[in-house]
């Protein structure tokens, strides 16, 4: 069975409510790959390719890249809160002796949200003016 991005999302929702600080830390991962994958599909409608993006990076590195350097002015901000989801994923994941609370989680699901959102307005424009322009 496939899952769409925002399964990712729902899952992180559910593992905030638990009292657990593993849970937190899961929570904000899942909610930055939910942000990942669906940036991602953005990305593979809206972004060509940037050359600069290609030089020793990972693939979650290239892809805010190739977003921040798409020539649309609107999706900088996708890949500056792509990036920072990023960061707090890696905090969750890899400083595991350092606290982890509740409400990095929190937050880490609010900017997914706004992700979210902005990738279906921004997604909706470009719909729009390529259904205007005959190119639908």
């Amino acid at each position: 069975m496939a899952i769409e991005p925002l399964d990712f999302l729902d899952s992180a929702k559910s593992c905030i409510m638990s009292g657990k600080e593993m849970d937190w830390r899961n929570a904000s991962s899942r909610a930055y790959y939910a942000a990942y994958h669906q940036s991602a599909r953005m990305a593979n409608s809206l972004c060509r390719l940037h050359p600069r993006c290609n030089e020793k990076k990972g693939s979650h590195e290239r892809l805010i890249c190739h977003i921040n350097y798409s020539g649309i002015d609107r999706l900088k901000v996708i890949a500056r809160l792509l990036d920072q989801c990023k960061t707090r994923r890696v905090i969750a994941d890899y400083e595991i002796d350092n606290n982890f609370n509740k409400g990095v989680a929190e937050m880490q699901c609010y900017e997914v949200d706004r992700i979210f959102k902005k990738i279906s307005h921004i997604m909706a424009d470009f719909e729009a003016k390529a259904s205007k322009d005959g190119k639908i």
